[in-house]
């Protein structure tokens, strides 16, 4: 039982926090709250009679009841203003004290929480939605960019290549191509190619110069050296 109201308590905090974009630190102001609304609600389990009636004998005040977390003004105390300042502050409504009778208000400009009487309640704003808000950039529109007036045209394969070598009919003579490798093309592909004609170039072939075949002392030794194989064989076949 001990669980099961654990879970309906969180449930309802979870759902106030949420609702109102009531920062998560003050769940324990929310708790307070949750738990002083539902002792004051109607149960069926005590024939829609409310705790604080079987507690106390007498039925609860619902004239003081506010949202949790919308904007309210606190009157300023004496020490606090004059005839030339606010005389009041706005702060966020948090919930009730129970030791003594008042208000628990939220101011954000001093960081500290307020209990006081006299507070004057916006329900139907909430506070911290709209300090939410107020802190998110401005907006940029970015620009825009229209469609391509010309689409674009996929491409299409010219030539069909085929990975097997396609067998021949015997009775025929003609190759067949498997229906799997047959392409639908709206595109007519070619029945020759010729390859294209290799251009020589017409520049006459001269040995580079880092060897020393340029000089004509160089060409002699080369030519010495080719030759004299050739005379030995000749002299050899002389002599046989």
């Amino acid at each position: 039982m001990a669980e099961r109201k654990n879970r309906h308590l969180l449930d309802v905090v979870r759902t106030l926090l949420i609702e109102l974009c009531v920062p998560s630190h003050f769940w324990c102001e929310a708790l307070c709250i949750v738990v002083y609304l539902i002792n004051r609600l109607p149960s069926p389990n005590l024939n829609n009679d409310s705790p604080y009636f079987r507690l106390f004998g007498h039925a609860p005040n619902y004239s003081n009841l506010y949202i949790f977390g919308c904007v309210c003004f606190v009157h300023l105390p004496a020490h606090e203003r004059n005839k030339l300042t606010a005389q009041s502050v706005k702060c966020a409504f948090l919930g009730y004290v129970g030791t003594q009778k008042g208000f628990l208000c939220y101011d954000p400009h001093a960081s500290r929480t307020r209990v006081s009487r006299n507070v004057i309640f916006f329900e139907n704003q909430p506070f911290f939605r709209t300090q939410h808000t107020s802190t998110l950039p401005s907006l940029s529109v970015l620009p825009y960019f229209p469609e391509s007036p010309t689409p674009i045209q996929r491409f299409k394969p010219g030539y069909v290549y085929y990975r097997r070598t396609p067998a021949s009919d015997p009775s025929t003579g003609l190759t067949k191509v498997p229906s799997h490798l047959l392409v639908a093309s709206d595109s007519v592909l070619p029945t020759s190619y010729d390859p294209p004609l290799l251009h020589k170039s017409s520049r006459p072939h001269r040995p580079p110069e880092r060897y020393g075949f340029s000089t004509p002392v160089a060409m002699s030794t080369t030519l010495c050296f080719v030759s004299i194989p050739t005379c030995y064989k000749q002299a050899r076949e002389h002599e046989c």
